[in-house]
């Protein structure tokens, strides 16, 4: 039986093939180095061990001890050289590249739905700086221009900025699955995604039925449908137990005002000063939650035991551990379907009807909120 790849070892297994594939590792050569290529793919040394075992095994390279594995087998890949005749370049835009969990299971999915004989993606996400919406519509301005782009899978951050670019890519006839968030108004365009305010509604019923009555919500500045859907269906489950939502116990995270500035220390302490302060914290997604946590504890409030803390999107459960309490977003499964109907789009009737993919997000309790490491069930 195989061994079960991280989607991180699978995402660094591809890239080191496609080298290989397309020459830049050629038979007879060394791969670079263990710290070199895990610099170059913003990966930990362990990550690229575990890939580079994987490709021993499959008889690409040869390793031997101190000395860095030999290229063997380039006809073991797949070849990314062939004509170009009949082939498909599939643009892909993420939130997230390398570094982070969501963006290596969105393309492993991805990776698995291709057609490598017909298809090729080109990939992009966005720099490590405020800048990220125009590095989008550079991107998106790139893939118009490319002749041999055929279709674009899109994980939007652009709000209404990007709207003007995404009309000009619509009316080349380029079409797009967006992921995890809807297109902005005008855009029709398919999806693939989870019901987010579903799902925040069954984490915060579930942090009621625990004797919680007074529950915080940490969003964010982001305009994006998910953020949005997330705080009505934390509504909606107040609501439906006769809890009236407070204002005062929605926090939204602001950008640091100076060099130093710990705005998750600053909120962590705002609600402790309320004079009836929240037991537990819905926030908006896992990110948010790990910093408001760490924060909490830094002022000596212990979690869960003083504060229950839940968020959404798996992230730890990618990592292998399951501390929070969270909505687990299928990543791999949202990646595979946004390539099929990418596929569908391209070589089916352009003019077929839009779809919107909703997929289920199971939720996985965990420490943060007193529980025990399970996945709750529908009715839980």
């Amino acid at each position: 039986m195989e061994t079960r790849r991280t989607p991180l070892v699978n995402m660094v297994l591809k890239e080191i093939e496609r080298r290989i594939a397309t020459g830049v590792y050629r038979a007879g050569t060394r791969l670079p180095s263990e710290r070199a290529l895990a610099q170059d793919l913003a990966v930990s040394r362990i990550t690229v061990r575990a890939a580079v075992g994987e490709l021993e095994r499959m008889g690409v390279v040869v390793c031997h001890p101190r000395s860095r594995p030999l290229v063997q087998a380039p006809h073991l890949v797949p070849n990314h050289r062939g004509p170009m005749q009949g082939r498909h370049t599939f643009a892909l835009w993420l939130r997230y590249g390398w570094a982070a969990p969501e963006g290596p299971a969105l393309m492993l999915g991805i990776q698995r739905a291709l057609d490598h004989d017909n298809h090729r993606l080109v990939f992009g996400a966005p720099p490590d700086d405020p800048d990220m919406v125009q590095a989008e519509r550079q991107f998106l301005q790139n893939a118009l221009d490319d002749q041999d782009v055929a279709g674009i899978v899109l994980w939007y951050l652009g709000g209404a900025d990007n709207v003007p670019t995404l009309e000009r890519v619509r009316d080349a006839g380029i079409p797009m699955v967006f992921v995890d968030r809807l297109p902005p108004a005008g855009i029709d365009a398919d999806f693939v995604g989870i019901d987010n305010e579903h799902v925040a509604d069954r984490i915060v019923s579930h942090l009621i039925r625990k004797g919680h009555r007074r529950i915080a919500h940490v969003t964010n500045q982001d305009a994006a449908s998910a953020v949005r859907d997330r705080a009505t269906g934390y509504r909606k489950a107040l609501l439906r137990a006769g809890i009236e939502p407070d204002a005062s116990l929605e926090f939204t995270e602001v950008v640091p005002r100076y060099p130093g500035h710990d705005v998750w220390l600053e909120m962590a302490e705002r609600m402790l000063r309320m004079p009836d302060r929240p037991t537990a914290v819905f926030a908006v997604n896992d990110r948010v939650a790990l910093h408001l946590i760490r924060a909490l504890e830094q002022v000596g409030c212990r979690v869960p035991s003083d504060m229950a803390v839940a968020g959404i999107d798996g992230i730890q459960a990618y990592q292998g551990e399951s501390f929070l309490t969270t909505a687990i977003q299928p990543f791999e499964r949202i990646g595979e379907r946004a390539v099929h109907l990418l596929i569908e789009r391209v070589s089916g009737d352009p003019g077929a009807p839009i779809r919107h993919c909703l997929l289920d997000a199971p939720i996985l309790l965990g420490p943060s909120t007193g529980d025990e490491s399970r996945i709750m069930g529908l009715h839980g």
